[in-house]
């Protein structure tokens, strides 16, 4: 049986309410470490993950814009102020700007070993220029579509097994519940006490959600996965 033409409309109308407008665009990385520094670009939104790139991973981040070897797309959405926060591409944006800032030093370099232990400062002026220069491509959500960046951050996350299962909660189940956990990873001392670890890529988060979900498991069913 064919579609009549109200259904037609009806799945067209649908089709367009999830379309994503976007923009792509080429950034310096001077820019990009302007844009952070000024607070045009958000690196870290609500929804994002903590930063969690360490030093040496940073360092290899660095040693490939100096061998030219391409850096991943980033994916930006313009809010409504006119800023733009990260949806995906914060680890390499944090890390940048770090560098650029001088905040560490390189190490474990293996193709370029004579930088290692050198800040962005001390590098020849040449390098410094390479690295400003250096562009990465972007694709900017618009603003007619900044509430679909939670879908697009999580279908860009999900298959990666580098995002944790309590970081792509936090950005998929958002609400008043989701920011309580928040509120009491952060501010309750005596966490670090109870737990024995630091709050590293929301674990803190992670304990406390599955408290609520103990609290009353004879009344459900399902695997505490999925209740959480």
């Amino acid at each position: 049986m064919l579609p009549t033409s109200s259904e037609i409309e009806n799945e067209q109308d649908i089709v367009e309410e999830k379309r994503v407008y976007t923009d792509s665009k080429d950034y310096p990385i001077s820019t990009i470490r302007d844009m952070c520094n000024d607070g045009d670009i958000i690196p870290q939104p609500e929804y994002q993950r903590d930063y969690v790139m360490d030093d040496k991973k940073a360092s290899k981040l660095i040693e490939s814009i100096l061998l030219q070897i391409p850096i991943p797309t980033i994916y930006l959405c313009e809010e409504s102020d006119n800023s733009l926060s990260v949806i995906d591409g914060q680890q390499r944006i944090t890390s940048i700007t770090r560098f650029l800032c001088n905040d560490f030093k390189l190490s474990g370099l293996e193709e370029l070993q004579d930088l290692n232990g050198k800040y962005f400062k001390e590098l020849e002026k040449n390098n410094q220029r390479l690295i400003k220069q250096t562009t990465i491509h972007s694709i900017v959500i618009s603003k007619k579509s900044q509430e679909l960046k939670y879908e697009i951050f999580a279908r860009l996350n999900q298959g990666s097994t580098k995002l944790k299962p309590q970081e792509l909660r936090n950005c998929i189940y958002r609400g008043s519940f989701n920011k309580m956990i928040e509120s009491i990873a952060k501010s309750n001392s005596t966490l670090p006490v109870l737990f024995h670890e630091e709050n590293k890529r929301k674990q803190y988060q992670e304990y406390i959600l599955r408290f609520f979900a103990l609290r009353d498991f004879n009344n459900y069913a399902s695997s505490l996965k999925k209740t959480m």
